[in-house]
C-alpha cells in the first residue's frame, strides 16, 4: 500500500511539474504573459481598467499595473479606503477595500476635494496579500496621477436612462 502512495505522490509530483513548466512565462517578453481581459501592455507597461470588485477579488492578477478603477472614497483607520459601494463603507466592510495612498503634501486638498465621495482614480496597483501579513484591504493604489468626481452609480444610471428615451 505505501509503494503504491508512493507511486501516485511521484507521478502527481512530476505532472504538477510538468503543468508548471507549460505555464510558466518570461518577464522579457510581455505577449508571453497571461493578462486579464481588462488589461494590455503598452511600453512595457502593464495598463488596466478594472472594476474595484475584480481588484478585489483576483488582486494578485492586477500587481504591478498601472490601472484605472472607481469606487467610493473614505478615509477609515486615519487612511483614504475605496470602496465599491458607500454602503459597503457605511456596513463596515473592512475586507472589501483597497487603499489609495496620498503624499503627505497632498493630503489636505485630497480629502477636502474627493473625500466621501464617488472617484475615478488612475494609478498603480500592489496586491496587499504578497507581504503575507494580514492587512484588512486586498490591495493598494500609490503613485496617484489622476483623480475624478464622478456620480454615484444610481444617479449615472438615472442620466443614461434620458439617453435611451
Amino acid at each position: 500500500m505505501k509503494k503504491r502512495s508512493a507511486y501516485f505522490f511521484s507521478i502527481s509530483l512530476m505532472a504538477s511539474l510538468a503543468a508548471c513548466g507549460q505555464n510558466s512565462f518570461n518577464d522579457s517578453d510581455p505577449a508571453a504573459l497571461r493578462l486579464p481581459e481588462d488589461c494590455s501592455f503598452r511600453e512595457g507597461i502593464k495598463l488596466c481598467a478594472a472594476s474595484l470588485t475584480k481588484l478585489i477579488v483576483h488582486p494578485s492578477e492586477y500587481d504591478g499595473s498601472s490601472l484605472t478603477t472607481e469606487g467610493f472614497l473614505a478615509i477609515s483607520g486615519g487612511y483614504f479606503m475605496l470602496y465599491p459601494r458607500r454602503s459597503d463603507y457605511v456596513d463596515g466592510l473592512s475586507y472589501d477595500r483597497i487603499m489609495v495612498a496620498v503624499p503627505n503634501e497632498k493630503i489636505d486638498n485630497f480629502c477636502e476635494e474627493f473625500c466621501y465621495s464617488y472617484i475615478m482614480v488612475k494609478g498603480e496597483f500592489r496586491d496587499a496579500s504578497i507581504s503575507g501579513k494580514y492587512i484588512p484591504y486586498r490591495g493598494e493604489i500609490s503613485n496617484v496621477s489622476n483623480v475624478w468626481k464622478i456620480d454615484p452609480p444610481k444617479e449615472r444610471e438615472q442620466a443614461s436612462d434620458v439617453f435611451r428615451h
